[in-house]
């Protein structure tokens, strides 16, 4: 997606495609020179220090989450054929309201997502990515985030909900489709093309539902639809149903790719860690939330203010779109000394705001916690020798807003 440029504040835009490779230089000099700034092109503010960004995803009053998962008029517009009883993504879910509605939407769920809950599920995670393993392993090569970072959330998301056979591919395309979307250059016949894969998701859900409706099995997917429904905490129509559903569907496919990659790619990148780690597993769980700190999978997340705010010095607007860059301040050297280290022995990593916080933290970073544990876990124990291809590739995912790897072909010691 190009961006405007040559305005003052491009020099500060880490969604620009000639920085998207590196975000984090232009963030730094953002942070020292340009803490809060205004872009006019994207109409957009930009928060990149630690104390501000933390403080402002906690204040939903002041910054909102609602509409900030718009798609474009027109689209709306052009996908309305497709959905004739109404667009059901645009509702209010957790990821799109404020309170009081949102912790409304919220209590019906934190129970189903407690740390107990998380660790029945580990046997599950450890199953899916054992079968990922062993569809490669024995080739002692491959591209790990074609064959493994990339399929391993959509497998364990459909796994743990219960899902048909197939269903974790369709989930992906209606995720690579929704992202599309929001690309207000698309033509209508691409808008058509990825109406039609959402129009397909839709019908996958819609079954889902009822069927869980009709015969509830005991599965996440099961509870989290008896709690949109349940009476005492007034119950959800159709379209908040399948809105909420979407929400945790969502939230959980693309970023622990990315957070498995790169961390697979940090502990290349620091040889000594990497011996460290295959000697003392038990040193993953910090590899994971230094992994989190230091590329953090997603930039940050756009929130709307709801009245003008002041935020050092600088005054925001009511009605102004602001970018809270999570990425920049989990390199924030006031708030994480020597924040450009990859640093595993860092006492307070967990710290980092790639899951938020507040009361839009995370409901399900405790799955992508164990999603990432068990998944370096397994590459270490069942690829001896994993290391980079030297005659390979590795390339960068240079989506703005994210932050990771497109590719990375790798090599490892096979039995002969």
């Amino acid at each position: 997606m190009s961006l405007p440029a040559g305005c003052e504040a491009d020099r500060y835009n880490p969604f620009r495609p000639d920085v998207c490779d590196d975000p984090y230089t232009v963030l730094s000099r953002a942070r020292e020179e340009a803490p809060v700034f205004f872009h006019p092109g994207m109409n957009t503010w930009f928060l990149t220090r630690f104390e501000d960004v933390d403080a402002a995803t906690r204040d939903a009053a002041t910054f909102s989450s609602v509409q900030t998962k718009s798609l474009p008029p027109p689209t709306l517009e052009a996908l309305a054929g497709l959905f004739p009883g109404g667009f059901p993504y645009q509702v209010a879910s957790l990821v799109n309201s404020d309170p009081p509605e949102h912790g409304r939407l919220r209590n019906r769920f934190h129970r189903l997502f407690t740390a107990r809950a998380v660790a029945s599920w580990e046997q599950t995670v450890r199953t899916v990515v054992d079968d990922l393993i062993d569809n490669f392993a024995t080739c002692g090569h491959a591209d790990l985030v074609e064959a493994f970072c990339r399929p391993l959330a959509p497998r364990v998301t459909a796994a743990i909900f219960n899902m048909p056979e197939g269903s974790a591919s369709r989930v992906t395309t209606f995720v690579d489709s929704w992202a599309q979307l929001h690309d207000p250059s698309l033509s209508a016949e691409e808008v058509t093309f990825h109406g039609h894969r959402l129009r397909d998701y839709h019908d996958l859900l819609t079954d889902l539902v009822r069927d869980r409706l009709e015969q509830p099995r005991d599965d996440l997917m099961t509870r989290i639809i008896q709690a949109c429904r349940d009476e005492a905490e007034d119950a959800l129509d159709d379209q908040q149903t399948l809105a909420v559903v979407t929400a945790f569907l969502l939230g959980g496919i693309e970023p622990p790719a990315h957070m498995v990659a790169n961390a697979v790619h940090a502990l290349f990148s620091h040889p000594d860690t990497m011996r460290r780690v295959r000697r003392d597993r038990g040193l993953i769980p910090a590899v994971v939330e230094e992994t989190l700190r230091h590329r953090s999978p997603v930039l940050g997340l756009s929130r709307v203010t709801t009245r003008a705010v002041r935020v050092r010095g600088v005054e925001i607007p009511a009605g102004a779109v602001v970018q809270l860059m999570w990425a920049s301040g989990n390199h924030d050297e006031e708030r994480f000394p020597d924040a450009e280290t990859f640093d595993i022995g860092r006492h307070d990593a967990r710290r980092h705001l790639s899951f938020g916080a507040g009361v839009h933290y995370c409901i399900g970073a405790g799955l992508a916690r164990l999603e990432g544990r068990v998944a370096l876990e397994r590459l270490l124990e069942c690829l001896p020798g994993l290391r980079p291809d030297p005659d390979g590739v590795m390339e960068l995912d240079k989506r703005p807003g994210m932050s990771g790897l497109a590719r990375m072909d790798t090599m490892w010691e096979v039995e002969r």
